[in-house]
């Protein structure tokens, strides 16, 4: 029997009211130190050890093998996902990829080491040899937003349509050129409205026009 956990009802009463090394267990835990390896060397259970955490607010990770560099099956934390792209592991970042978030792209924080700071709300970052495993800073560069990325990435490139993408846009072009001959835009606007609420089939027509205030057709 060891000291602290007894077997007569004595024992159990005192150990109850035994105060647990909290400061040691609050380390303990943040060296990544699993309950029940505390619990060995308090001679307690883990669960005990558990119930210790939750009542002093210390936060722990879950029971069994640490996750990260302590975990059994560790292999580094870099793998590649489906798209081609570095992921790092990086527990708690503000990019960490969703819903675990605990892998983040390794080009932002390449790019977040370039610059001393954290990535804005909106910025990109762009490999400039097209190959997205070259995570060097000098294949990197940063845009404000999306939208610029794409203005300069798609610079100069034709679409790949098909011949029936080529058909449907020329039938949706032409059919917006009819619908807007002869009238104004707030017409054409009016219209479409219409056709939403139509294809709704929430009011009648009639009641639909005199809302917008056109002519029913």
């Amino acid at each position: 029997m060891n000291w602290l956990w007894g077997n007569t009802q004595m024992e159990r009463k005192a150990h109850n009211r035994w105060d647990y090394p909290v400061d040691s267990i609050r380390q303990w835990i943040a060296e990544g130190k699993t309950q029940e390896w505390i619990g060995g060397q308090l001679g307690v259970p883990g669960k005990l050890i558990c119930k210790v955490c939750k009542k002093h607010g210390i936060h722990c990770q879950r029971r069994g093998p640490r996750s990260g560099p302590q975990h059994p099956g560790w292999s580094g934390g870099r793998i590649i996902d489906k798209n081609g792209y570095v992921l790092i592991y990086c527990r708690n970042h503000r990019r960490a990829r969703k819903p675990r978030c605990i892998y983040v792209l390794e080009h932002i924080l390449v790019m977040e080491k370039v610059l001393g700071r954290a990535l804005e709300d909106g910025e990109v970052v762009h490999h400039r040899n097209k190959d997205r495993q070259d995570n060097r800073p000098e294949n990197l560069s940063v845009y404000s937003c999306n939208g610029k990325h794409l203005h300069d990435e798609l610079k100069g490139h034709c679409p790949k349509w098909t011949p029936q993408g080529k058909v449907r846009l020329q039938q949706i072009l032409q059919t917006v050129a009819d619908n807007r001959r002869g009238i104004t835009a707030c017409e054409y606007r009016n219209r479409q409205r219409i056709a939403r609420l139509k294809k709704r089939r929430c009011i009648e027509s009639a009641c639909i026009c005199e809302m917008v205030g056109v002519p029913e057709q």
